[in-house]
């Protein structure tokens, strides 16, 4: 009996076959993983990155952020059921590379930079009442926004903090802030209610300054009243007669020394309002202080004005005391309350250096 003949398979036809088999492999193993990641990256003024992408449905990706210096950092995200991928990561400034990769494939790499503003770091705000306070960088000037309009200016303190009151009609307003030097960097909106002020039933001295030799005592009456009495010191000054407003002034020579004013709606002064004291110096011209006028423009802040007229600006508080001297004297300068808060228009005295 014959036996069967066998042929060997050729060493190279082996080989061909093992060869094309591994491409398969390779090449259904690409297309398993799908197209490489892509990457997107958005920077926001306070350092806030924003990353985003697509990516094979489901996958699993890795953002390799590499700072100037070499030092590198990643984010674990996976891609959503359409592919689309989304993660943000705060950073502070300086130029940066990223690249998103995913399954041994990776997308370009996207260079970007976080400014300097990002170092600011963020604003906290609180209110209470018409008081509105919060949180930010130190020594950083603020602008003050009511109702989407800047209104005025401060400067937070050493330790960041900072407050100021809000002058405004009655009703709900919007008050922000934000910083001076990069105003896209914005607090919180935070909403104050300003009520009226109380109906009054008695003459209300608002106002009381020595100016030129002479005291003037300015107030406020309920509508229709037809007069108004002025008490100094328990004896009685003398009367005026109110504007439709209910706006009232008298002017007299006192002597000098503390006085208690007071006003009335009735010559046996029963219907008395609050009771104020008046100061009359002793020498006018020495109470006034040696300077200048100046009327204040937006950008402008007491510690400015210091470094610019005294040459430092912790001298900001001997503005605010000459130009409170001179209002006492002169109503068309401003009383400043609040050393973080002036206005432009407002006028000022500037001390000599």
């Amino acid at each position: 009996m014959t036996g069967q003949r066998k042929f060997p398979i050729p060493y190279d036809y082996f080989k061909s076959i093992v060869t094309l088999f591994l491409i398969l492999l390779i090449l259904l193993a690409w297309h398993g993983s799908g197209p490489p990641p892509t990457l997107s990256v958005a920077v926001d003024p306070d350092g806030s990155v924003t990353y985003s992408g697509s990516a094979k449905p489901g996958r699993q990706l890795s953002i390799n952020v590499v700072d100037a210096h070499g030092k590198s950092s990643k984010i674990k995200v996976l891609a959503d059921d359409a592919g689309n991928w989304l993660a943000s990561k705060r950073l502070p400034p300086g130029s940066y590379t990223a690249f998103a990769a995913a399954s041994g494939r990776r997308s370009p790499p996207v260079t970007f930079k976080v400014p300097a503003s990002a170092a600011l770091g963020e604003i906290s705000i609180r209110s209470k009442e018409n008081l509105v306070a919060g949180k930010a960088a130190p020594n950083q000037p603020l602008l003050v926004i009511v109702d989407g309009s800047v209104v005025g200016k401060i400067t937070t303190a050493k330790d960041g903090t900072w407050s100021f009151s809000v002058n405004a009609e009655p009703g709900d307003h919007i008050v922000q802030v934000a910083y001076a030097t990069a105003p896209t960097i914005v607090s919180p909106q935070v909403t104050v209610e300003i009520k009226p002020a109380p109906a009054t039933h008695s003459a209300q001295i608002e106002r009381a300054f020595y100016k030129n030799g002479r005291v003037f005592i300015q107030g406020k009456a309920p509508a229709g009243a037809r007069h108004v009495f002025v008490w100094v010191d328990g004896a009685l000054l003398g009367s005026c007669t109110p504007a439709a407003d209910g706006s009232w002034q008298i002017s007299a020579s006192l002597p000098p020394g503390k006085h208690q004013v007071w006003a009335s709606l009735d010559e046996e002064g029963k219907s008395v309002g609050k009771r104020s004291v008046l100061e009359v110096p002793k020498n006018s011209h020495s109470n006034t202080p040696r300077g200048r006028e100046y009327i204040v423009k937006e950008g402008d802040w007491l510690s400015k004005l210091a470094q610019k007229y005294l040459g430092s600006t912790s001298r900001y508080a001997e503005i605010r005391r000459a130009t409170n001297a001179k209002a006492v004297q002169d109503p068309s300068f401003a009383t400043i309350e609040d050393d973080n808060l002036i206005f432009p228009g407002e006028k000022i005295w500037i001390p000599a250096r």
